[in-house]
């Protein structure tokens, strides 16, 4: 095989491995006492997978195959165990993820298609960790939220004067949950209407922020004419901190 630069790359295909009984008989004293140790053994085409793995380092790297893509690679035989994986030997550079097809060996490339749906989904997911930067997290408190909100927009409606008129009773069995607030957010009923309306609106400003990048950053992916395009325009979305 050529590696495209007029070098000749090695693989030794040495086959796919499967469990197998050894016979006690066989005049081989390390073979005898790995069976009687309880050993396990695989074998390919009648190699005993042990014979390469005794040999050791031999400067190659040895590498485990399945379903096409390289799972596990070392330069010491010794420390993979191929049960029905393929093993090949090659004298050039492999690595967990290389693709194998039966004659040659190369770097895993991502189909376009499939690296712009993965890009785009990471992307919503970025969106997500930013927002939760700037809230209490859990679904409890989410709904603690709008309750806040809706009873701070009722209170608005209400007029600073009445509001701030209402007996406590009365304002913590219309609005319990903004009434918490008192005495640590604000002074008064209004007071704590008012400092919830202001930091949802400062947290609406953040989310068209948050949409507008998230957007054009999927737009920017889909787009894109190659890896690297990708790649970059992933890389390009500019979150608010």
């Amino acid at each position: 095989m050529d590696d495209g630069i007029g070098m000749t790359m090695m693989i030794k295909d040495h086959g796919t491995f499967s469990l197998y009984k050894p016979d006690r008989l066989k005049d081989d004293a390390k073979l005898c006492a790995r069976i009687d140790a309880g050993g396990l053994f695989v074998r390919s085409n009648g190699l005993d997978w042990y014979t390469i793995a005794d040999v050791g380092p031999t400067g190659n790297t040895f590498a485990m195959v399945k379903d096409g893509r390289v799972i596990s690679a070392s330069v010491d035989p010794s420390t993979l165990w191929p049960i029905d994986c393929t093993l090949i030997e090659t004298d050039q550079r492999c690595e967990v993820g290389y693709v194998y097809d039966g004659s040659t060996l190369a770097p895993y490339v991502e189909p376009l298609d499939a690296m712009k749906t993965r890009l785009a989904a990471r992307i919503d997911a970025d969106a997500e960790k930013v927002r939760q930067r700037f809230l209490t997290p859990g679904d409890g408190m989410q709904f603690v939220y709008r309750e806040k909100f809706e009873q701070a927009q009722a209170v608005q409606q209400m007029g600073e004067a009445a509001a701030n008129a209402l007996p406590s009773e009365t304002a913590e069995k219309q609005f319990p949950t903004l009434c918490a607030g008192l005495g640590y957010d604000a002074p008064t009923l209004w007071g704590c209407a008012e400092i919830v309306l202001d930091k949802f609106a400062e947290f609406s400003a953040l989310t068209l922020t948050i949409e507008r990048v998230r957007l054009s950053a999927k737009a920017a992916i889909r787009a894109a004419g190659d890896h690297a395009s990708v790649r970059a325009a992933y890389e390009a979305a500019a979150w608010p901190t």
